[in-house]
């Protein structure tokens, strides 16, 4: 969670609408696939990358722990 309170803050910035886009690359994901783990549609995705919309509080948090579970998945042999 303090990874998206480092990120988000209390308002999200125009600057900030790659960072999405830039977890869900750095992810390996599609579009569809980033989508599909954190329970939104797609249209929903590409809506945050293009700084139209913001992620909700709950999505922030499985944002936080997908990214969580593929980091240790890479740290651990």
């Amino acid at each position: 969670m303090k990874f998206f309170q480092k990120l988000f803050g209390k308002k999200v910035k125009k600057s900030k609408n790659n960072e999405i886009k830039n977890i869900r690359l750095g992810l390996g994901l599609t579009q569809i696939k980033f989508a599909e783990k954190i329970g939104v549609s797609r249209a929903t995705v590409a809506s945050w990358e293009m700084g139209r919309r913001n992620p909700a509080e709950r999505q922030k948090v499985k944002i936080d722990k997908l990214t969580n579970e593929v980091n240790k998945c890479k740290v651990e042999p």
